[in-house]
């Protein structure tokens, strides 16, 4: 269970995190960058998303979204995911993500949007299991 009072040493502890992905991403056919797409079960990730193919001055890396897994009604016509957080992506960096701890295992989908410009990107996604 992830506690609310987080601290630097209690981040900083390499025992704390799981890799949960770590891939190269490519434009698809029609080249554009699809989304990646993954279900969690905890609020606070760390994200890294770099590109060799990138102007020096670019620091856009793209948006990680918590979208939850439900719908208020069998009558809604948006499908079952509803989207509840976004967050800035800096590109060449790991960002510190903490979205909304909804409860105990409940789990959520991250949903990352790339901009179209970037090709071939570098992917890692890790989440703090203290």
């Amino acid at each position: 269970m992830v506690t609310a009072n987080l601290s630097l040493a209690s981040l900083s502890n390499q025992m704390d995190w799981e890799l949960v992905d770590s891939e190269i991403l490519v434009p698809s056919p029609l080249n554009y960058m699809n989304d990646y797409n993954v279900i969690l079960d905890v609020p606070i990730l760390t994200i890294g998303v770099k590109s060799k193919y990138y102007r020096k001055n670019w620091k856009f890396g793209g948006w990680a979204y918590q979208k939850l897994l439900y719908i208020p009604s069998m009558n809604s016509s948006f499908g079952n995911r509803v989207v509840s957080q976004r967050q800035y992506l800096r590109l060449g960096e790991l960002n510190l993500i903490k979205f909304e701890d909804y409860g105990v295992g409940l789990a959520y989908q991250l949903s990352i949007e790339f901009p179209q410009w970037l090709r071939e990107i570098e992917l890692e996604v890790w989440k703090y299991v203290r």
